[in-house]
């Protein structure tokens, strides 16, 4: 990652919090929204890990910052996974997210959330989540499925099939239940327009 993508993904991840990018902005959201925190954090680390300032003793302390709030809000979520622009934590507590899950741009990711790997049957592997993705309070996605685009996932369901584009899945196990996707939860969108690189 060069500085001007890590630029980028910081951006995309402010705008989806306060809808601005300015200092005030990031000073208030670093200050006040540890899920804004953590995703820095994250972006920052990802960028400094193959970067020859690592070897000064600048990567560390940033993975000590970021493991250290990782710690204190209960999320694991390691550097090397791919997540996308427009990351939006709205309480960060108690979620897991398996090192080779990927998430898409702009998705919402909610407190209690797991996204594990399934290591026997017909969806073994570990979950893709689409673009506009809004992830509820407690769901629980497992195996090598893909939750399509604009898809909502409802508070607590356990997700062990695909979930096609635009649909919302909940229940255990979760069933399809409507076609209104994540209209409405994914607020404060990083345009498409703004590649990131």
């Amino acid at each position: 990652m060069n500085y001007r993508q890590f630029r980028d993904y910081v951006c995309s991840d402010l705008y989806r919090y306060s809808g601005e990018l300015s200092s005030r902005a990031f000073r208030s959201h670093w200050r006040h929204e540890p899920g804004f925190r953590i995703s820095f954090l994250f972006r920052f680390c990802k960028y400094l890990s193959d970067k020859p300032l690592a070897k000064l003793g600048l990567y560390q302390a940033a993975s000590y910052l970021y493991n250290r709030n990782c710690v204190r809000y209960g999320v694991h979520l390691n550097i090397h996974t791919k997540v996308g622009p427009g990351f939006y934590l709205s309480h960060p507590c108690a979620i897991i997210i398996n090192d080779q899950a990927t998430i898409g741009r702009n998705c919402n990711i909610s407190q209690s959330v797991t996204l594990g790997v399934s290591n026997r049957g017909e969806h073994k592997g570990f979950p893709e989540i689409g673009d506009e993705v809004f992830i509820g309070p407690g769901a629980v996605i497992l195996g090598g499925i893909k939750i399509g685009n604009r898809a909502a996932i409802g508070a607590n369901a356990v997700v062990t099939k695909d979930v096609p584009e635009g649909a919302v899945a909940a229940g255990v196990p979760a069933k399809i239940i409507s076609q209104s996707g994540s209209a409405d939860y994914i607020n404060l969108v990083w345009p498409q327009s703004q590649e990131i690189g």
